[in-house]
């Protein structure tokens, strides 16, 4: 008995640790209750924000745009101005950013935008990263800070900008990091402009170029409006009077912080007694008259308010970092993992609960920057960085992160570690963290396979293992033995193959392997993963589901399912017993489908929760089987309440009945059809209530739209109709937002019915390389966008063009029979802005000579207002255009005649961007046009063998001008430059006329990148001089072109001693590469391409100087790729400091 006692005892202590630990109250009025159903680095914010939910800064909102969208002048210093907005923690600075950031004028305004998030470490090698990022859109991973400048002023040269750095903090060397970043922009366009958020008003003062906007609390009716839309929403109490009354002197307490007001908000939603309210109302919260503390205490309220299983949940959220996207479906199946969820019971599963867990956090405003997938479902979210910091204080040790081998010896107690470490051995004392449950790996982890599997066998609570993005190459066997482990992510790393007794996890739910490159199969005895609940996989490395993946039933998440070419399908029919799919899935090689019993057994029809399915089959054109494809995709027929259908490679002839109905996919967004070459007609779709896209790819066999593709089936279909006095009438495709058709070489005509309503919404139309198609109709009434390229008839255009009337954007590329566009389409098109004319041989321009005297005479009528982009390629007859065009920005003249000058000089005032290329007789180019346009940016003449003379008058108003090009112009004679201050890139190609490049290059101020090249014939190198101090003062990049006839590089490049970056590039009469170049001891970058006959690197005193070079790229040198071989290679001793060689398409290092 007293040993039972002792053990009951030791139980209390533990419940008691955890209750400290995850701070339970029992207070009756912090903690109602409630069933289990209902360092890190820094807050990155973005730049979405759902309007909605925004209350009382519209007037905040409107004087900011205002000073955004007021013109500069000229003469100003500050070419970009910097507004500063300044408030403390919570009070919206953030938001308001957002809402300005997404402002319909500020859109019209900026050629370009960016948000980067700054936070307190001021990393400028990370904000210009974010900066092209938010650009491009796509992860880039450079790490040089001059490639990272070229690449930035590259983008910045050309446009006016609008950056927003959120959430600046004055740290350590902030002033010296701000001016390094500042210099940037000095080559941006005049009128750019930087939105900075922060707490500190002495950064606003050191970065502020404009009055600092102090951002005030909110007004007392609208942090009402705030606290009730959040209070009486969704599942709250009933409004009250009493209620009411409480809430509003919670309100004023809150003081006009939107977060307090937001959390409070949140948190009475759960509280429908009035001692409930009356308990908050009356907290000693509210006795603290410090803002920020009385935020905390706020915040921690609404903590302490949420059930237990709530609180351990968001505790968990501590491993994240600050400013790091939390997925939602991720977080869930993490909290999973750690048994936060409980089990699963009869219809609803844990996944079910952690979805409600996730949406109470969020109500209670512990979660914001809410992210939606297209179909509105929650992506992911964001933690306030001073909810972070809440989290983070909470939790304490039983959260760490390491980012050094440096451990605290206390690791006993730790059940979250983050391991953030460059180290490539691990501490030893960590093999002691015995009660470790979560293990993340952040960073460039790799350590030795036998270390690796000591550390895990010590881990044996471990219930999550994060490797992803590590280099790690191999997972010990001895992962088997960790019998908890329930979750496992091994994705975009270097693995090749999985262990066997990895299927002796028997508790894992979770396994994320996307983007294995190296991983050739999965485990052949998946199947014994029976409690395996999400498979996150994609195409990489592995080309076959493994048999018995069916056993696995309760698996909810498999993006992927591969057929594989052997066993002729049959894998497919282990879809059968896996009905809890949910999400995506995509079927790849049906083609090996032989039996379409197999198919039918998959039973798609039964996964009601699956809403995108996509299907493939791969086989060649040459090879069909249309009979069979036919009976599969019949058999593949999936529940109703698919949103997302994408089917590829399909050789049947017809469409199933599932799809022919229109009803069965009531529930369908979009829909993608690629290469389905033997179907002759498309199914009608015109019924679909809730379809938004359309993508029609490659479908040969078709030649007409209409009919069934527009038809309604009553009987069987929702319809949607429009009420009038008069009568009822049907409306075809009513959600329609856009449609794209592409290569269909023989569809000839598109009708609609003349009894019903089309298009009330579409939007977007693309139409790609569809020479035939002749008849359009002419509906569209809501069309913006419009755009016809590769093959198309005039007809068709003017067919569809004639009844357009809110038309933005519109392209026609290869219409060779164009000859105008209509007059009427110009008068009713005020709002269009951007206009793209290519390759239409027969293009004249705006309204035809032909035209009788009557249209003729309405052509001063034509006032495209709007139009700020205008390109017109390959058109030799083009040659009339509006009498105005008060506001093109951009325009580029491609391959036409030379009549276009006339106008040149004479209507254009606003250019910021001119392009001509490929204009034969062109002699001169207009100095009026230069002298009219004074905020010209980027000029570029091209391909014009007859020009003479680049006449540059009055340079001194041309300061805006930041990049040149002229190239392949071989009769150009002169090149005046003085003048451009700002001018921070030239290129001057293939310019055989002039006998020496202008002497002014060298004085140009801001110029930091240079690209010459010489034509072939010429004997000698025009490189101006470059002796003097003052020459080339800010040349960081040199690229340089020579010609067979030259046998060294210009001796003048050995005094451009702040080059980083040099290319050298055709100069096949060059051996040897001078001692010289060991004299440009900053050199980051050195490229070397078709120099086919040089053999030698200067020597290895001078390649040692180059210390800080990281980067060597040499291509088309077949004798310095053979000296430079790593192995034989006499050169190779004089490189191998280099970090990074790349010698043709191979990295060497």
């Amino acid at each position: 008995m007293a040993h039972r006692i002792k053990e009951i005892n030791s139980k209390l202590g533990e419940i008691e640790t955890d209750k400290g630990r995850f701070k339970f109250d029992v207070n009756p009025v912090l903690a109602p209750a409630a069933s289990s159903e209902s360092s890190t680095v820094n807050r990155e914010t973005a730049s979405f924000v759902a309007n909605a939910e925004i209350v009382g800064r519209k007037d905040d909102k409107s004087k900011i745009v205002d000073m955004l969208l007021q013109k500069g002048n000229v003469e100003d210093d500050d070419i970009v101005s910097v507004i500063p907005i300044v408030g403390f923690g919570g009070l919206g600075k953030t938001t308001l950013a957002q809402l300005i950031y997404n402002d319909v004028q500020i859109q019209e305004k900026f050629d370009i935008k960016m948000w980067v998030w700054v936070s307190n470490n001021f990393d400028i090698k990370k904000v210009m990263r974010e900066m092209i990022e938010s650009l491009s859109k796509k992860k880039i991973h450079v790490s040089s800070m001059d490639v990272l400048q070229t690449d930035l002023r590259a983008v910045l040269d050309k446009m006016t900008f609008l950056l927003v750095l959120d959430d600046m903090w004055n740290e350590e060397h902030f002033l010296e990091k701000w001016d390094t970043l500042s210099s940037l922009f000095r080559c941006a366009n005049q009128g750019s402009k930087i939105v900075v958020t922060t707490r500190s008003k002495e950064v606003a003062s050191i970065v502020g170029t404009l009055r600092t906007y102090d951002l005030k609390l909110l007004p007392d009716n609208d942090c009402w409006d705030l606290f009730e839309h959040r209070a009486f929403s969704n599942r709250g109490p009933k409004k009250s009077q009493a209620l009411e009354t409480i809430g509003k002197e919670i309100v004023k307490k809150c003081a006009g912080v939107p977060l307090a007001l937001k959390t409070l908000g949140g948190l009475m939603q759960s509280k429908h007694q009035e001692k409930e309210w009356l308990d908050i109302q009356n907290s000693p919260i509210w006795d603290i008259s410090n803002a920020d503390k009385k935020i905390m205490n706020v915040l921690k309220l609404s903590f302490e308010s949420l059930a237990p299983p709530l609180k351990q949940c968001f505790l968990y959220c501590s491993i994240f970092s600050k400013g790091y996207r939390i997925g939602k479906k991720l977080l869930i199946q993490l909290w999973m993992a750690e048994g936060f969820l409980g089990l699963s019971r009869g219809s609803k599963t844990m996944e079910d609960v952690g979805s409600v867990y996730f949406d109470n956090l969020c109500s209670n405003s512990l979660f914001q920057d809410i992210e939606k997938n297209k179909f509105g479902d929650i992506k992911g979210c964001k933690m306030h960085d001073l909810v972070h910091d809440l989290v983070t204080s909470i939790s304490g040790s039983e959260c760490s992160v390491i980012e050094s081998n440096e451990v605290s010896k206390d690791v006993l107690h730790i059940h979250r570690l983050v391991y953030n470490s460059n180290e490539s051995r691990i501490p030893r004392s960590l093999y002691e963290a015995r009660m470790l449950r979560t293990f993340y790996v952040w960073n460039n982890f790799e350590v030795e396979a036998a270390e690796f599997e000591n550390v895990l066998l010590n881990f044996n609570s471990l219930r999550v293992l994060d490797l992803s993005f590590t280099s790690i190459t191999q997972l010990p066997a001895s992962i088997g033995k960790l019998k908890h482990l329930r979750f496992l992510d091994i994705s975009k790393t270097r693995i090749k193959e999985l262990p066997k007794s990895i299927t002796c996890l028997y508790n894992l739910q979770t396994l994320r392997m996307k983007d294995c490159k190296n991983l050739k199969e999965l485990p052949p005895s998946l199947g014994k993963l029976i409690n395996l609940r999400h498979l996150k996989v994609d195409l990489s490395g592995w080309t076959e589901i493994p048999k018995g993946i069916g056993k696995v039933s309760c698996l909810q998440t498999l993006p992927v399912f591969r057929v594989g070419r052997n066993g002729g399908g049959r894998v497919l029919a282990e879809l059968e017993n896996l009905n809890s799919l949910q999400g995506k899935l995509k079927i790849y090689d049906l083609d090996v489908v032989e039996d379409v019993t197999y198919a039918e057994t998959a039973n798609l029809k039964a996964k009601q929760n699956i809403y995108s399915l996509g299907l493939e089959w791969d086989r060649d054109e040459e090879v069909k089987n249309i009979n069979i494809d036919n009976e599969v995709l019949e058999a593949l027929q999936p529940h109703s309440n698919l949103k997302e259908l994408w089917m590829r490679g399909f050789s049947g002839t017809k469409f199933p009945g599932w799809i022919i109905s229109g009803s069965w996919l009531g529930c369908l967004i979009e829909i993608y059809f690629y290469k389905c070459n033997n179907c002759e007609y498309l199914p009608s779709f015109g019924q679909l209530p809730s379809l938004k896209k359309i993508h029609v790819d490659e479908m040969r066999n078709l030649k007409h739209m209409g009919g069934a593709w527009n038809s309604w089936n009553n009987d069987k279909a929702k319809v949607e109709v429009v009420e009038d006095a008069a009568a009822m009438a049907i409306v075809a495709f009513p959600s329609l937002e856009i449609i794209n058709l592409k290569n269909m070489p023989n569809l000839e005509e598109w009708l609609l019915e003349s009894t019903c309503t089309s298009f009330p919404r579409l939007e977007t139309l693309y139409i790609e390389d569809c020479p035939k198609l002749k008849i359009m109709p002419s509906c569209f009434h809501s069309l913006k966008s419009l755009d016809f390229t590769a093959e198309t008839s005039a007809i068709a255009v003017q067919s569809l063009t004639k009844n357009l009337t809110n038309l933005t954007f519109l392209y026609i590329h290869g219409c060779p029979d164009l000859k105008f566009l209509p007059i009427e389409f110009l008068l009713r098109n005020k709002f269009l802005h951007t206009l793209k004319i290519d390759t239409c041989p027969e293009f004249e321009g705006f309204v035809s000579k032909e035209d009788d005297n009557e249209i003729l005479s309405r052509l001063d009528e034509i006032r495209l207002d709007a139009l700020e982009a205008l390109r017109i390629r390959r058109c030799p007859k083009f040659h009339m255009i509006p009498n105005t065009l008060p506001s093109l920005k951009k325009l580029l003249i491609e391959q036409n005649n030379d009549s276009f000058t006339g106008w040149l000089t004479s209507k254009l005032t606003a250019l910021t961007y001119l392009w001509i290329e490929d204009i034969p007789n062109l002699e001169y180019l207009p100095s009026s046009l230069l002298k009219n346009n004074e905020r010209l940016t980027e000029l570029s003449i091209c391909g014009c063998p007859s020009l003479k003379d680049f006449l540059y008058v009055n340079g001194n108003k041309l300061k805006s001008l930041s990049e040149l090009v002229v190239r392949d112009c071989p009769s150009l004679t002169s090149l005046e430059l003085q003048g451009l201050t700002s001018l921070s890139y030239a290129e001057i190609v293939k310019c055989g006329g002039l006998s020496s490049l202008p002497e002014d290059l060298a004085l140009l101020p801001q110029l930091e990148r240079l690209r010459v090249e010489i034509a072939a014939e010429v004997h000698y190198f025009p490189f101006p001089e470059a002796t003097q101090q003052h020459h080339f003062l800010s040349l960081r990049h040199l690229q340089i072109g020579g010609s067979p006839k030259l046998k060294s590089l210009p001796h003048q490049l050995q005094y451009l001693t702040k080059l980083k970056i040099l290319v050298i590039h055709e100069f096949d009469g060059l051996s040897d590469l001078p001692e010289w170049l060991g004299g440009l001891t900053l050199l980051e970058s050195l490229t070397i391409w078709s120099c086919r006959n040089l053999i030698r690197l200067p020597s290895m005193e001078a390649m040692r100087r180059l210390s800080l070079i990281e980067y060597l790229f040499i291509e088309d040198c077949p004798l310095l790729k053979e000296n430079c071989d790593k192995e034989s290679g006499e050169e190779w001793e004089k490189i191998s400091h280099i970090s990074k060689i790349k010698i043709d398409e191979d990295y060497v290092s």
